[in-house]
């Protein structure tokens, strides 16, 4: 099992594994952290289709937003089957909303109220949000879904408003840094885990306790034994990052790495060394001539 570890201008973290949801919160994430040119248009819905993806169609991208390219390739997906839709319109779906500009996601109809709330949050720091629960696969069908206040989707004054227009100051965990620098403190880090902030996607790779160096983080693009769907997904967030200057630098602390540091100073001593040996060999191979 792979946990993806959303940690962009967190000081606190979500840890997922990968699926369907997470699948959908990553595109959420790649399509905030590269930012929207201009407003987006207006999608053009496709009809839901049975024994389609649990999240597919109907959306295009997660959160609402529309989609302007292809679905990129998605980890798993969950099929839905003619019986889920006896759960129509009865609480059995729950969404995290941004009330802000309507943005929206599918969220684990299984997490209980305070579970999704905090789940809800989590996707979306430093901003207001609601969880609703109900709505239909239709391209409109979070509209009669409904807060834990009684609230429908559609009454809201900002509903569907991200699909025309950008509301300014509207975004997730802005004005907040450092996310990896506090990853560095987190004892609860396991090796293989996939770390995303804004510095871009990488792995965690380090074996002994907090606090962990900056090079316990692996670039995505260097890190090794990841399987063949999972990086393929996971570089196209890491795209957005590709000539972000001083990507790692960013978000760690200005100190100098301890294990950096110590890898310099004993690359040094080494050629040190064998510069010294190779000056003994050529003394005692002019002494013995």
């Amino acid at each position: 099992m792979i946990r993806i570890l959303f940690a962009l201008c967190l000081a606190t973290f979500c840890g997922i594994a990968v699926s369907s949801h997470a699948n959908d919160a990553l595109d959420f994430w790649r399509r905030e952290w590269s930012g929207w040119g201009s407003a987006p248009p207006r999608p053009a819905w496709g009809a839901p289709s049975w024994g389609a993806p649990s999240w597919g169609t109907p959306f295009g991208s997660p959160w609402g937003a529309p989609q302007s390219e292809p679905r990129r390739p998605s980890i798993t997906i969950t099929p839905r089957s003619r019986g889920s839709e006896a759960r129509r319109s009865t609480g059995g779906r729950a969404w995290c909303v941004r009330t802000c500009d309507g943005y929206y996601i599918p969220l684990d109809s299984d997490l209980s109220g305070a579970a999704a709330e905090r789940r809800c949050d989590a996707l979306c720091p430093g901003t207001e949000t609601m969880v609703f629960r109900g709505g239909d696969d239709g391209p409109d069908g979070i509209a009669d879904a409904v807060s834990s206040r009684g609230k429908r989707y559609g009454a809201l004054p900002t509903a569907f408003a991200h699909r025309t227009s950008l509301t300014p100051g509207c975004r997730c965990g802005g004005g907040v840094k450092g996310a990896l620098a506090r990853l560095r403190e987190d004892a609860t880090l396991e090796r293989g885990d996939i770390v995303v902030t804004e510095a871009g996607v990488h792995v965690f790779t380090g074996r002994g306790r907090a606090p962990h160096d900056a090079s316990d983080f692996t670039p995505l693009r260097e890190a090794g034994r990841l399987p063949k769907a999972t990086r393929q997904y996971l570089s196209e967030i890491d795209r957005a990052y590709a000539y972000a200057p001083e990507r790692l630098a960013a978000t760690t602390d200005a100190e100098p790495d301890r294990k950096v540091e110590s890898r310099r100073q004993s690359k040094a001593e080494r050629r040190a060394e064998r510069r010294a040996e190779r000056r003994a060999e050529r003394e005692a191979r002019r002494a013995a001539a």
